[in-house]
């Protein structure tokens, strides 16, 4: 019974959301706040129980064994506490401390993963040896997509055709990469009517089109 209720609940929603083809209704604001509701409730109670077991418990844990490591974590208590004091006039540097704390924490850990990843993991990844046709390939659209970006007069003339080369392997490239993207929508929308479409949740369908019908109906009538 509880799974029946919940199909049928999970398949109500979704169809109050898809409402919103048909026009800006009240079913599709009740299933946009019931989601955006559902997300952020499931957001604090799951941020909730992080604080506790990556935080608190560790400094419990610290202070019951005198271990230093995990007294330490009374650091981002503090600083996650301080940014609260952004609501108070008087105490707001305060918060700006933290959040200054943060953001070059933050970004320094950011800059790391993107010199290593995007620069040089780039830069290792292409370093590959000319043994096979497919390494001479990758090795090709490299060089051709790097000097398609090279706009220097006198060198564009001397390599020719390559830069063009370069600029139909970016477009082939970006044509994939949109159709995954693609691929992946449609791999939710078949999710969906793998929900919808079985019984007895399909019942549902012809109720809610005649629910959008009177109303079409009675938003005719009063235009009348």
């Amino acid at each position: 019974m509880t799974d029946l209720i919940m199909a049928l609940g999970s398949t109500a929603l979704i169809l109050m959301i898809y409402t919103i083809l048909y026009r800006e209704n009240p079913a599709f604001r009740i299933g946009e706040h019931l989601m955006v509701g559902a997300t952020v409730g499931h957001a604090v109670v799951l941020a909730v129980f992080q604080i506790r077991d990556l935080a608190f418990l560790k400094v419990q844990q610290g202070m019951n064994t005198g271990n230093l490591g995990q007294m330490a974590y009374v650091v981002p208590i503090l600083l996650g506490v301080a940014l609260y004091l952004q609501f108070s006039k008087a105490y707001r540097h305060i918060a700006r401390v933290a959040i200054a704390f943060m953001l070059s924490v933050g970004i320094t850990l950011s800059a790391r993963g993107l010199i290593s990843v995007n620069v040089i993991g780039q830069i290792k990844g292409a370093i590959v040896p000319l043994n096979n046709v497919q390494n001479i390939v990758y090795t090709v659209g490299v060089v051709c997509v790097l000097l398609y970006f090279v706009y220097e007069e006198r060198l564009s003339k001397a390599v020719g055709p390559v830069p063009k080369v370069g600029r139909w392997l970016l477009m082939v490239t970006m044509g994939a990469y949109f159709a995954n993207s693609i691929m992946g929508r449609l791999s939710i929308v078949i999710g969906t009517l793998d929900t919808i479409l079985p019984a007895p949740n399909l019942y549902l369908i012809p109720v809610a089109l005649l629910i959008l019908i009177a109303d079409a109906w009675t938003r005719s009538k009063k235009k009348e």
